[in-house]
């Protein structure tokens, strides 16, 4: 069975969404997501099934969310940007366009020390490739083109068009 959100947004079944979220009608959204207020999602982007976007998320056009991800709170995804299955976006993780991120990729954050109510959080640039399995730390810098090989702990900023690996690297 399938829903239809805005007369015109496809949506298959028990997608439980929240007010004032702002969908291109073109977006594809798979099985048992969330979404919640204010999202804003651009078009031709694929949510596939079991994913949740938190509040105040924006995500650009023709975009591909895995499978089980979850982006938090806040979190912004540029034009073109892709996901493997099971990645998580800490609340507040900006990423860049055209990006490719495979599978199971965590985006840490942590709480700001000398500003209360305020966490330290990552930040991808445009044309960035991620291998499987790589967590960045909390605070970390991706500078454009970079390649972050598979399995890395990414401890320290990385640099434009920088190709690293390892753990911790």
């Amino acid at each position: 069975m399938h829903v239809i959100l805005n007369k015109k947004i496809l949506v298959t079944k028990n997608v439980l969404s929240l007010p004032k979220i702002m969908i291109h009608p073109s977006v594809k959204i798979g099985k048992y997501c969330i979404i919640a207020e204010s999202a804003m999602i651009g078009e031709n982007t694929i949510i596939k099934d079991f994913s949740v976007i938190g509040k105040n998320v924006r995500i650009g056009k023709d975009c591909i969310i895995g499978r089980y991800c979850e982006i938090r709170d806040d979190c912004e995804v540029g034009d073109g940007t892709s996901f493997g299955s099971r990645c998580t976006l800490s609340a507040g993780t900006i990423i860049g366009d055209h990006c490719v991120i495979k599978y199971s990729f965590v985006a840490t954050d942590t709480k700001d020390l000398t500003t209360p109510g305020k966490k330290t959080t990552c930040t991808i640039g445009d044309n960035v490739l991620i291998g499987a399995c790589v967590v960045l730390m909390p605070g970390i810098n991706v500078g454009n083109f970079a390649i972050i090989g598979a399995m890395s702990q990414v401890r320290h900023d990385v640099a434009p068009d920088k190709i690293v690996y390892g753990n911790p690297c």
